[in-house]
């Protein structure tokens, strides 16, 4: 007889953002929340990506103007300093983890997006105008990853690629990344860790889309 696999439950971290929240907020809150349930369930496939350099994974998602991890995973003899904890909102407009999450956002987020964050989206190097703006996501889009040098943490560089639900146009689900402290990150390794990071990403994205 097969047993059923443990039904996993959402990180209290992420369940006390909720508590904290308004009364008017709480029910567009907990819906976010259970959306983020079968990416969760996804974390039985980030082990495919042992053998990589010493690093951390980290599954992500959008949370509002913000990207939230769900889960990060150490590998390797790995001490790995990143802000991006469980439950932690991070900047939307740094970073892989993040940058690759927003070149995948509906063109109506994305206007509102520059609108209110103009200043922020031109400090990050996202440009100063729309075309400038969607020139950048544009070509995140085309790589299908995002690398980061430092951007969020000093002295530690992350590569990430995008969870897409298929249809269209594709939705983003959110992100799967690897980071690495700078010493540990070899140029010559980004095949190998963008292949590794699709790979599992794609059983991930397949896990939701699977009746």
């Amino acid at each position: 007889m097969t047993t059923a696999p443990p039904r996993l439950q959402p990180n209290n971290s992420i369940l006390s953002l909720y508590k904290q929240s308004s009364s008017s907020q709480v029910p567009n809150r907990l819906i976010a929340l259970n959306a983020t349930q079968p990416l969760m369930a996804g974390q039985r496939f980030i082990p495919g990506l042992d053998g990589l350099p010493p690093g951390v994974s980290l599954l992500s998602v959008s949370y509002g103007r913000k990207v939230l991890c769900i889960h990060s995973q150490s590998f390797g003899e790995s001490n790995v300093p990143t802000s991006y904890v469980r439950g932690r909102p991070m900047p939307l407009f740094r970073g892989a983890t993040s940058k690759i999450i927003l070149a995948y956002l509906p063109v109506y987020q994305l206007r509102a997006t520059l609108q209110d964050y103009s200043e922020q989206i031109r400090d990050a190097g996202l440009g100063e105008t729309w075309d400038e703006f969607t020139d950048n996501l544009r070509k995140l889009r085309k790589d299908g990853y995002a690398v980061a040098h430092g951007e969020v943490d000093r002295g530690l560089t992350g590569v990430a690629v995008p969870l897409l639900q298929d249809g269209k146009p594709k939705k983003v689900l959110g992100s799967l990344s690897y980071v690495m402290l700078d010493r540990d990150f070899d140029g010559r390794d980004m095949p190998t860790i963008i292949g590794r990071l699709r790979a599992v990403g794609a059983r991930i994205c397949h896990s939701i889309s699977a009746p």
